[in-house]
């Protein structure tokens, strides 16, 4: 008997290692759990600018602040290149998508992907703080009615939404056959817009035992270390991570182009 084909939708080559992870997770887990698992080949304009070499900052767009802004942002942009190699690289290794590539919801209606079922998640999808908060793709409302469609893991990653986002986000989670949140805020949201069957689950990555994680991706570090995963550069997690690197002697490892310390 043929096996069930799901597709899921998420932020897809995005080069962040949570989005990377969490994708593969979860269609590692469905392929593991007897479907035929593939990720959609989602890339709308406002996912498409990472390593953009000549992107230049609204604000700079003068001719000379132009040149003198790329002049100052293209060694560190050519450095990261080895860094997106790495990411292509782990994308067509692990994760298996589809060959067309889309890059707006109506272009998803027009030629829909064939599926027994739709995913949408996990990672911040649903966040309305950025475009795809506010993009009907990631809710799944190209699916027609009638097709199996869930969420899985999605994220609000805010305890409020805007105002303006309540009723297209009302509109199409209601329209989702199941509802699964990555955060007990993303819970309360759906409950005060009136949606009462969100559940929290785990992040994806949970979902696969630690020994595949270990057999498949990780190379031991010898020495004790700290390992410090901060977008934000807060000065608490600076402080603690000093703190412990003078007490207990670890080395600090990081993958954030921010953190200097490390």
């Amino acid at each position: 008997m043929a096996k069930a084909v799901i597709k899921t939708i998420t932020c897809h080559n995005v080069y962040n290692y949570g989005a990377s992870l969490q994708e593969y997770a979860l269609l590692r887990y469905l392929n593991n759990s007897g479907y035929r698992a593939e990720a959609i080949h989602y890339k709308p304009h406002y996912l498409s600018q990472h390593f953009n070499l000549w992107l230049v900052d609204s604000r700079f767009n003068k001719p000379i602040l132009k040149h003198l802004y790329l002049l100052m942002k293209l060694p560190n942009r050519l450095r990261r290149f080895k860094l997106k190699k790495a990411f292509d690289s782990f994308s067509v290794t692990h994760i298996p998508t589809g060959s067309i590539r889309y890059t707006n919801n109506e272009e998803l209606k027009l030629n829909l992907p064939q599926a027994d079922g739709f995913i949408c998640g996990s990672d911040q999808i649903w966040n309305s703080l950025f475009q795809n908060g506010k993009d009907p793709a990631f809710y799944l409302e190209f699916v027609p009615q009638g097709v199996l469609k869930m969420s899985y893991a999605a994220s609000f990653a805010t305890d409020a939404i805007a105002e303006e986002c309540k009723p297209m986000v009302k509109r199409n989670v209601a329209k989702l056959n199941a509802v699964g949140v990555r955060e007990t805020s993303g819970v309360s949201i759906l409950e005060n817009l009136g949606i009462n069957n969100g559940v929290q689950v785990l992040d994806p990555v949970f979902l696969l035992p630690k020994s595949l994680w270990l057999t498949t991706f990780v190379n031991s570090i010898s020495s004790e270390y700290l390992f410090i995963y901060d977008f934000d550069s807060n000065p608490i997690i600076k402080e603690i991570a000093l703190f412990l690197k003078k007490k207990k002697g670890w080395s600090i490892y990081t993958v954030n182009d921010n953190i200097s310390y490390a």
